[in-house]
């Protein structure tokens, strides 16, 4: 085991990867839901401990951090915890004397998988909408978040965004987004301490909002452009000129929900083996949005219930 987590820690380190998301320390019950199955070492604890140090430790040699997962008790959900909230019913001594067990022998490992930590986030992004405005394919959604593939995701249009990328005159990138973002700055004093508002002060959350359109954060910085953008003039690819030339637009609604944004399911879009064209059909992706809206809706009734 050791070896063989060295081993996928070379490969992880040669694409630029520092973290892997293993061991799995979960506890397999053969008569829960299989959400964790075969991804669990074993249904003996002692075994899970020990299998889980020896995929840590290979990874750490290779230069790797491992993050210990899931949550104790996991191995013991009856639903798919992608899809629903699980409830595990065994009472504190079965779980302190098995689930628990693995996680504790490991607890000197540097990080973990831990609860959701809600800092604010997603009530300022349903606040200000500012990427959905200022993205120049308007492929972001200005509506509710959807149910995609197990999450709860504002989901882009990848068509959108992705047609613009590759077929924009005047630059083979963007990131329009992430320089739009209010909570994405530079990290001068002033940015930090309007971060830390938004953080722990939620009634200055539209305050700060309006505040960044008020000093026109978002213009376009001729002198900043990322390393990718490169300008197509006459079927050659050149120095850029006029690349990122975008100002904001204040003036642009919020209020078009997702009418306009089309979802498509991770096995409608192409994989990287494709050596040919895919077609998408649009006309089902905004159907699906509607789908994945409603899809959403039921989830949290369900959970309120």
């Amino acid at each position: 085991m050791t070896l063989n987590a060295r081993l996928m820690a070379l490969e992880l380190a040669d694409l630029g990867i520092d973290v892997d998301c293993v061991p799995c320390l979960d506890v397999h019950d053969p008569s829960s839901h299989q959400v964790i199955g075969d991804r669990a070492f074993s249904a003996d604890p002692e075994l899970v401990a020990q299998l889980g140090r020896a995929q840590a430790d290979g990874l750490r040699r290779g230069g790797i951090l491992p993050v210990i997962k899931h949550i104790p008790g996991h191995g013991r959900t009856q639903v798919d915890s992608h899809l629903e909230m699980p409830v595990v019913a065994s009472d504190w001594n079965a779980l302190a004397s098995r689930d628990f067990r693995p996680f504790a022998a490991l607890a000197d490992l540097p990080l973990a998988v831990d609860k959701p930590i809600d800092f604010g986030l997603q009530d300022f992004c349903n606040k200000c909408k500012k990427c959905a405005r200022e993205c120049p394919a308007q492929a972001i959604p200005f509506g509710d978040k959807v149910l995609y593939n197990g999450y709860e995701i504002w989901k882009p249009d990848v068509e959108k965004c992705t047609k613009y990328r590759t077929t924009n005159p005047k630059g083979s990138s963007c990131g329009r987004c992430m320089k739009m973002c209010p909570f994405n700055k530079e990290g001068l004093m002033m940015h930090r301490l309007a971060l830390w508002s938004a953080i722990k002060l939620p009634f200055t959350r539209r305050f700060l909002i309006w505040l960044d359109d008020a000093l026109k954060y978002g213009r376009r910085n001729p002198i900043k452009k990322w390393w990718l953008d490169l300008e197509i003039v006459n079927k050659r690819v050149v120095v850029p000129k006029n690349v990122s030339e975008r100002d904001v637009h204040l003036e642009r609604p919020t209020d078009l929900g997702n009418s306009k944004v089309a979802t498509y399911p991770w096995e409608k879009l192409p994989t990287a083996d494709d050596k040919e064209t895919v077609p998408v059909d649009r006309k089902e992706g905004l159907k699906h949005t509607a789908e994945a809206e409603e899809m959403l809706r039921k989830a949290k009734e369900m959970l309120r219930v």
